[in-house]
């Protein structure tokens, strides 16, 4: 990088010194190919140079990254592609056919769709600090193992993100049209194919999730709702499985994200054993900003747990629902749409009533005619009188609200309104 990067401590530990080292330590022939090339472009005479040194090669370390400029606080990145060059000698390691590791270094996701197929694996290694030599080393030969999971999404294209459509802007101003759609919200909402999702990373070990569980039903907020899962390192390795918790709001009153992080813990196991690992997720993490209301609000209803180790690698689904929330009543007015109104239970009493009333018979909006109901939803409340041919006034349109507005149960509306119910007809 550029900027900052370039502030370097009195004591740097360069890569390959490490590398080298502990790969002797461990038995190997260690050989590097030391040509410094300009990272917009390989020359003929090195490309021929290192297709030499690739010969009769069991394995190559290929560290790369984006051009320097491209990791820099004063601007941002003109694209996500690796500097011109170290893809010039990732396409003549992948000629070779020998097998070949891509040890990655920048500050941000980077398309990797040229050689992530062919690549034996893929290592990120982002910005590392002044002991960054020693700890790929321990890490590409075994001695630590990788454990990171990935704080943002690997996409093939910079178009594929929610801001593509908007960024860069006008001359001094952005539009951030894409709302809460950011980053994997905006993928897994919208069943996007990614790289390399938010949350993923694979260990020298694997991990089987068993028994999840958490309370049914939550009648409080004054405590943190526990969610449990075992699991277990199924593989002959040590490790570490960081365990992620998504929520989703399967009935929601605003347009929210398919998962949501809520909550995450790292375990370490060793070859074979298992834990059970509680995850304590504050009611708040469930919360929305309600524009109307300025405030984070939390909303009753149903909700999902996903777990998993990854947005997209769910492993179990916990079923949840809030009899609370801190979400304050909407009240409503002559200009509230039917469709608002009937959200709430009285409201629904209400309108249910006064269809029955006009029809004669008992009928509820929720049974109604598809086309004449969506018409209905769509009607400002005092428009009603509108449509009652005068057997409806504003005034009476007012008293309904406040039986709306009440603190009455939806019975309680139904029992008042019933006092109000013309006879039923008389059988012909």
């Amino acid at each position: 990088g550029i900027g900052s990067s370039q502030i370097n401590t009195p004591d740097i530990e360069i890569p390959w010194q490490f590398v080298s080292e502990t790969g002797r330590e461990q038995g190997h022939k260690m050989m590097a190919w030391q040509e410094e090339y300009d990272e917009e472009s390989l020359t003929e005479a090195q490309t021929a140079d290192l297709g030499e040194f690739l010969d009769k090669k069991d394995l190559i370390l290929v560290f790369a990254g984006q051009p320097a400029s491209h990791d820099a606080e004063a601007w941002d990145r003109p694209s996500i592609e690796l500097a011109a060059a170290d893809l010039q000698l990732i396409e003549t390691v992948q000629k070779s056919q020998v097998p070949f590791v891509v040890i990655l270094t920048g500050g941000g996701a980077m398309n990797l769709e040229a050689f992530h197929q062919d690549a034996a694996a893929i290592l990120m290694g982002w910005l590392g600090g002044e002991a960054w030599g020693s700890a790929i080393a321990r890490v590409l030969f075994g001695e630590s193992f990788p454990s990171g999971r990935l704080s943002e999404t690997f996409t093939w294209s910079v178009a594929d993100h929610a801001s593509a459509i908007n960024f860069p802007g006008g001359p001094r101003t952005v539009r951030y049209g894409e709302g809460i759609h950011v980053g994997y919200r905006f993928f897994q909402t919208m069943d996007r194919e990614v790289a390399y999702p938010f949350g993923h990373g694979l260990s020298y070990t694997t991990f089987e999730y068993s028994d999840a569980s958490t309370e049914a039903t939550i009648d409080s907020l004054d405590r943190d709702i526990e969610v449990r899962v075992r699991i277990t390192n199924t593989g002959e390795r040590p490790g570490a499985e960081t365990v992620q918790i998504y929520s989703r709001q399967l009935d929601p009153s605003v347009v929210r994200p398919q998962r949501e992080l809520v909550g995450f813990q790292k375990v370490h196991l060793g070859p074979g054993e298992s834990a059970e690992v509680m995850i304590g997720i504050a009611p708040e993490r469930l919360a929305y900003y309600h524009e109307e209301h300025q405030k984070w609000v939390i909303e009753a209803g149903r909700y999902e747990l996903d777990i998993g180790a990854s947005v997209t690698d769910i492993r179990a689904t916990l079923p949840l629902e809030l009899t609370v929330g801190t979400k304050p009543r909407t009240v409503y007015t002559l200009n509230s749409v039917i469709g608002e109104i009937i959200r709430d239970p009285r409201g629904m009493a209400v309108l249910d009533f006064m269809m029955s009333v006009q029809a004669g018979t008992p009928v509820s909006m929720a049974d109604g005619d598809p086309f004449f109901t969506a018409i209905l939803k769509n009607l400002p409340f005092k428009r009603i009188a509108n449509f009652s041919r005068g057997a409806v006034n504003e005034q009476q349109l007012l008293g309904l609200l406040m039986m709306i507005n009440s603190e009455m149960t939806p019975e309680q509306v139904k029992a008042t309104l019933s006092q109000y119910a013309p006879p039923p007809a008389e059988p012909p």
